[in-house]
């Protein structure tokens, strides 16, 4: 019972792992200097998430994953069943959990005030810009002005 709860535990840990972000944006302070830019949107380009390949690394390690808890379960036909459930429901999930969070970008040039050109690429979520729009740079995230 206690190799299938450090094997779960594990397992768990692993997947959870890789489905970890990070935020750029909130209230933290880096002890760095905030770089901060103006100028105008000169181009823009929309790039949909590859979630469209049917095999993915989420679906590869929740196959591995959900089979190795699943080996732990049963014993002779029963083992085999079990290993076999498992692989099968922990790659479903995996898969899922990776194409969740792949998300659509959007590639924004900006001519920036002091002549230099700028392309800053973006989850597509949230304000919605236009070229010809007057916006913010603030440490490569682009904000409306």
């Amino acid at each position: 019972m206690k190799k299938i709860l450090i094997t779960i535990c594990s397992t768990a840990v692993l997947l959870l792992s890789g489905c970890a972000t990070y935020s750029t944006t909130g209230n933290t302070y880096s002890g760095g200097s905030t770089r901060i830019e103006y100028g105008t949107i000169i181009n823009m380009v929309y790039l949909k998430a590859n979630n469209t390949s049917p095999i993915s690394l989420g679906a590869i390690l929740g196959g591995a994953a959900g089979g190795l808890i699943g080996h732990q379960l049963g014993g002779g036909t029963g083992n085999t069943i079990f290993t076999i459930v498992g692989a099968i429901a922990g790659a479903t999930a995996g898969n899922k959990v990776q194409h969740s969070v792949e998300k659509d970008r959007v590639e924004i040039s900006v001519r920036l005030d002091s002549g230099a050109d700028l392309v800053v690429s973006q989850v597509a979520e949230g304000q919605e810009f236009h070229v010809g729009d007057r916006v913010r740079i603030i440490d490569n995230k682009i904000y409306r002005y």
